[in-house]
């Protein structure tokens, strides 16, 4: 239902190549693109968008920057393109990426243009907000580790095998003695949006003061992943702020990583 421009992978081919593929089949009912929804979502919010300047039922052009950029930066016509050619990019030449590809009205990079200003006043804010914190207080992290990726093995039998069949809350030897805390104690984590019980793994690998744990568990209500709900976890993502504040402003990024959060020890059950 839509047209296609091998934007994402052109950076990454080995051969850097272009092509443009258009739509095969015109969308059902009142079906619009994202970038059509997300422009008029703008519009409405009397921020810039697409739509600006157009006539009424005037579409926009959505590849307006992209037929910019690629004409100025390696010489492709997009109309060829659309027209069903295949362009194979041309090597840049060296000591002409700033002429060519900076594609700035004055030809420079803006390194602090004024939307920044309110970001960086942020940043310092957050290091006193880090300076002031609270001792013993816990910032909860996110980790990796080879049993899961995102979510996507959560339901698959190989993956856990060896023992993995939970995501712990891993934490330093001191901050486990100071919550009077052992290994495999099972604790509630909350923070001010949320909270969760998980089982401990005292590691000595983390700084005190910092938990962690890997994201991608917490399945128990989900009972057609059958793999993922006998062995579920727990969800750190329930830990998480939403709403207003949630996200940094510039790259709408949510805070996923460093959240206050408190541990108690809950009493063994059975």
């Amino acid at each position: 239902e839509r047209d296609d421009l091998n934007i994402v992978n052109i950076g990454t081919s080995a051969r850097p190549f272009a092509q443009y593929t258009p739509a095969v089949v015109a969308p059902q009912a009142e079906r619009r693109p994202e970038w059509w929804i997300a422009h008029r979502l703008l519009q409405e919010m009397g921020r810039p968008s697409l739509f600006d300047g157009l006539a009424e039922g005037e579409e926009p052009d959505p590849w307006g920057k992209w037929r910019h950029m690629l004409e100025r930066g390696s010489g492709v016509q997009f109309s060829a393109l659309q027209a069903g050619e295949v362009a194979v990019l041309p090597e840049p030449e060296p000591g002409t990426f700033y002429d060519r590809q900076v594609h700035t009205a004055d030809g420079r990079v803006d390194c602090y243009p004024p939307v920044f200003g309110p970001a960086i006043e942020r940043c310092h804010e957050l290091f006193a907000e880090a300076a002031a914190r609270p001792a013993g207080e816990l910032l909860l992290i996110h980790q990796r580790d080879p049993w899961m990726h995102n979510s996507w093995f959560a339901n698959l039998p190989r993956m856990k095998k060896g023992g993995r069949t939970t995501n712990p809350l891993r934490m330093h030897p001191d901050d486990a003695a100071r919550h009077g805390l052992a290994d495999g104690a099972t604790v509630q984590v909350a923070s001010d949006h949320g909270e969760i019980d998980a089982t401990v793994e005292v590691v000595d690998d983390l700084m005190p003061g910092v938990v962690s744990m890997v994201h991608g568990w917490g399945h128990a209500a989900s009972p057609r992943l059958r793999v993922a709900a006998a062995d579920p976890g727990a969800n750190p993502n329930a830990l998480l702020p939403v709403g207003p504040g949630s996200y940094e402003p510039l790259s709408s990024q949510a805070h996923m990583t460093g959240i206050p959060v408190r541990v108690r020890g809950l009493a063994p059950t059975g």
